[in-house]
């Protein structure tokens, strides 16, 4: 399989049928191998993933964009800066090396105090 490569911003997979049969496409088949093989979860959202590349660092969140299918749809990967990484994800970064999880935002509710 090919790693991810520098130029790279999205791997999108599909789902092909023939008959009664589904079919997963060449680059499903990659998303399941560099997930398995060269990518680290860093952190989980809602029906979304996002994973560190091991041999570079970036993040690359695995998503679902087709809402309307069962479980939406077939898996992609798309790059995302470190800002939105940590903004998403509510990350944060120590040294520039490592990440952690943030502790959770609350809001204040407005007319309200403890």
């Amino acid at each position: 399989m090919i790693p991810l490569q520098p130029s790279e911003t999205e791997v999108n997979g599909t789902l092909t049928q023939e008959g009664r049969l589904v079919f997963a496409d060449e680059n499903l088949r990659r998303i399941d191998w560099l997930i398995k093989d060269t990518l680290e979860e860093a952190a989980i959202g809602n029906w979304c993933i996002l994973y560190r590349d091991k041999s570079d660092g970036r993040f690359w969140e695995k998503h679902y964009p087709f809402g309307e299918m069962h479980g939406g749809g077939p898996p992609s990967l798309r790059l995302l800066s470190r800002d939105e990484a940590e903004r998403r994800y509510s990350l944060s970064f120590a040294y520039g090396h490592g990440f952690s999880r943030a502790a959770p935002r609350t809001r204040k509710k407005k007319g309200f105090s403890p």
